[in-house]
């Protein structure tokens, strides 16, 4: 019985070692961050961003007044009194103010697709690398690393992913992406 129980105890430990890999890492936002594609993006969203401030400058100073002009000419009045006298150029500042934030949520959530997109882009040319990177470092496998480990060096493949990434996507568009993005919507829509 006990020449039994060893040979079961031997043979437990030899599939855990025939699956042992040798394994390589790479920090996955540094990549995505610093790849040439994101930095693309980037700059052309903080410019559209710029854009579109300038465009709302006018009607954001022209809320902002308004609301000046209904907070001095409300100051000491009570409720009903501006009700009575304001109620209608109150309502008509609210909705100026919600149709401004609107807008503002808007943009926000349309660049946060457009980088979601943008990302998940990024991230197919990283799937599309890591079995040719692992072979060339004569590892297994190659995967993200877990946040808060430590990892040496000599196992850290997160330059030769980003220059996989900044080989292959060079940059990425915003005007398609946003176009994409367009599709998307209007195919959810229907």
């Amino acid at each position: 019985m006990k020449k039994f129980i060893a040979l079961i105890v031997v043979l437990g430990m030899l599939p855990g070692a025939a699956f042992a890999q040798k394994v390589a890492y790479y920090d996955h936002g540094k990549v995505v961050r610093d790849s040439n594609a994101w930095q693309s993006i980037d700059k052309e969203l903080a410019a559209k961003r710029d854009e579109i401030v300038a465009k709302l400058q006018p009607i954001v100073a022209e809320v902002q007044k308004e609301g000046q002009e209904l907070q001095k000419a409300t100051d000491g009045l009570k409720p009903e009194q501006i009700q009575a006298r304001y109620g209608e150029r109150v309502q008509e500042y609210q909705g100026k103010l919600a149709g401004l934030q609107a807008s503002r949520n808007q943009v926000n959530q349309q660049m946060s697709v457009v980088r979601e997109l943008a990302e998940n882009k990024i991230n197919v040319v990283i799937n599309d690398s890591l079995d040719e990177i692992a072979s060339r470092r004569r590892v297994d496998v190659v995967e993200r690393q877990v946040p808060l480990s430590f990892y040496s060096k000599k196992y850290d493949a997160t330059d030769e992913v980003l220059a996989a990434v900044n080989q292959k996507l060079s940059s990425l568009d915003i005007d398609s992406l946003v176009a994409e993005v367009a599709a998307r919507a209007e195919a959810q829509a229907q």
